[in-house]
């Protein structure tokens, strides 16, 4: 499998898992919905009903994926990778030849 093959894979993971991170951020409408139905019932729905504060894990899940972006970011602008200092572009070009 070609490096940019293995770039692109992973560029689709973080953009999941930064979807998931939105989905569980957005839970805030849910529990406004549920307690609008009944004021006083304790809010057990999904997402809700696996965890206390998905609004926060959802937070934590994009603010994360944010990070982890900015790695790769800081990878390319520096032309060095974190695994045995070599560049991307060096590295395709080593194949090529």
């Amino acid at each position: 499998m070609p490096l940019s093959a293995i770039c692109h894979l992973w560029t689709w993971i973080g953009a999941a898992v930064a979807g998931v991170g939105i989905l569980l951020d957005l839970s805030d409408a849910r529990k406004a919905a549920a307690k609008k139905r009944n004021t006083k019932r304790f809010v057990d729905t999904v997402p809700y009903r696996f965890m206390r504060c998905p609004n926060y894990l959802g937070e934590l899940v994009i603010w994360t994926v944010v990070l982890l972006s900015g790695f790769g970011s800081v990878e390319m602008v520096s032309g060095r990778s974190g695994v045995c200092g070599h560049s991307v572009c060096d590295v395709q070009r080593r194949a090529q030849a």
